[in-house]
């Protein structure tokens, strides 16, 4: 199908949930309807096509991309899911026949009312001064102004070391990359001391409700306490600035989703019970979530769209949408983990 507008300019018009910049991510394929401005970003995996959280349009064209999306699953004999949709797209998904289950939680932070007063800003204060006492700057690095090698080589080999003592698995489908090639309206936060680059941040901006997503967030594994806290709160208070709303801190997934989900058999659900309570060993949840936790942010509900039974089929293709090993891979490095 023919194209239309270029995705960024309809992503910087329409784009309102903490996702849509990832739609642009070139790994993906895009899903246009003739006519209709707007598209929904896909990857193809098996028998399933999983759209990317939910179409970029105006509200009201929230119906004709899912239908239309639902009908060219079906021309080509295969299964429709969403994965990371906002509430404000439930209803509609929920209209189109699918069974919508919280698979995933944001954390948001109102900007302009962020501060380090108070007890509940405690550990995030406490991270902030100690780091505030060393050597670390915290600055914005513009590639488009100016391509630094050397920066941008300290930002990769942090984030292939952070990756590799996590397990070595990235979340593919939901994560973006450090695309130096194309930032785009990304930006870079750097913390940095006479030993180079500490730690860093990608933002994607959410345009039409002028607020920011944390897309990636890497410390070096021997960088100085407080770093990531130090950077951030430099960059909560660069965005204050400019007159942003709100942040997103990142996605965490929802370790309850096999109790939620109704359409699904006995055995999927406790496979899926198995791995939701050993979580830790395939992603860093627990760390990821104490982080997120020490800014008090409201949570807010992502959900997991899907046309009938999840079921083995179902089950195989999202993992591989989500870690391009595939499922098999990352449980044979766990056995190896396991027995050395």
């Amino acid at each position: 199908m023919s194209e239309g507008p270029e995705p960024l300019k309809l992503v910087r018009k329409y784009g309102n949930y903490s996702l849509c910049y990832s739609s642009l991510d070139p790994r993906l394929e895009r899903f246009f309807v003739p006519g209709v401005e707007g598209f929904i970003a896909y990857k193809p995996s098996g028998r399933t096509l999983v759209g990317l959280a939910e179409p970029v349009c105006a509200p009201l064209d929230l119906p004709v991309f899912i239908n239309a999306f639902k009908e060219q699953g079906a021309k080509k004999g295969m299964r429709v899911v969403f994965f990371g949709a906002s509430g404000q797209a439930i209803s509609s998904m929920r209209n189109a026949g699918f069974e919508c289950t919280p698979a995933g939680r944001d954390s948001r932070i109102n900007i302009q009312a962020f501060s380090l007063a108070g007890k509940r800003m405690a550990n995030v204060r406490g991270g902030y001064n100690r780091a505030s006492n060393g050597d670390l700057r915290a600055w914005e690095y513009q590639p488009e102004k100016g391509r630094d090698k050397v920066v941008q080589a300290q930002c990769s080999r942090i984030s292939d070391e952070w990756l590799s003592s996590k397990g070595g698995v990235e979340l593919e489908f939901v994560i973006g990359r450090l695309d130096w090639e194309r930032p785009g309206d990304r930006r870079f936060f750097v913390a940095s001391d006479n030993g180079g680059v500490q730690g860093f941040l990608v933002l994607h901006p959410i345009p039409a409700s002028n607020g920011w997503y944390m897309d990636m967030s890497r410390r070096g594994l021997g960088s100085p306490y407080g770093t990531m806290d130090y950077l951030l709160v430099n960059a909560i208070e660069a965005l204050k600035k400019e007159g942003s709303m709100r942040l997103y801190l990142g996605m965490l997934p929802n370790l309850a989703f096999p109790t939620k989900v109704c359409n699904i058999d006995p055995i999927h659900r406790k496979i899926l019970l198995f791995v939701s309570s050993n979580f830790d060993r395939f992603y860093p949840y627990s760390s990821e979530k104490f982080f997120k936790s020490k800014y008090c942010p409201t949570w807010e509900d992502l959900y997991f769209c899907s046309e009938g039974r999840l079921d083995a089929p179902l089950a195989r293709d999202m993992f591989r949408v989500f870690m391009n090993t595939g499922l098999l891979a990352m449980l044979k490095r766990e056995f190896q983990n396991f027995i050395g």
